[in-house]
């Protein structure tokens, strides 16, 4: 009996001591995502078969901004946020921006994946 009992507060410790483990300590801070876009939605239905193609090479950051993390200042020293990060690298955020304003507003030309050794004629 006297064994039953002990077992039964040796339970009881294991799942308060359980449960106070997890309350104890500060909470992960909530991640949110960043999002860039343009005002207008992206340019649907457009004639883009008479338009000259403009060969756009992938952009390129820094190595310290090459990720998603957004980068916090405290005086003079950045550190990757915990707590806000970006949808995607800011490099390919900012390329895919570039293109859409160029495919939206040039009748002209429309932007596609540069290819090296692309012969260049003039416009």
């Amino acid at each position: 009996m006297k064994r039953a009992h002990g077992l039964v507060w040796l339970v009881l410790v294991g799942v308060a001591s359980a449960c106070l483990a997890g309350c104890l300590g500060k909470p992960p801070p909530v991640q949110s995502y960043l999002r860039v876009r343009l005002d207008n939605p992206p340019c649907q239905g457009q004639d883009v078969g008479q338009r000259a193609a403009l060969g756009f090479k992938s952009l390129k950051a820094l190595e310290n901004l090459d990720n998603t993390a957004v980068l916090t200042a405290r005086g003079q020293v950045l550190t990757p946020s915990l707590q806000f990060y970006w949808e995607g690298p800011p490099q390919d955020m900012l390329g895919q921006l570039v293109r859409q304003a160029i495919e939206c507003q040039s009748t002209k030309f429309t932007p596609v994946d540069y290819q090296p050794g692309w012969s260049t004629t003039a416009c």
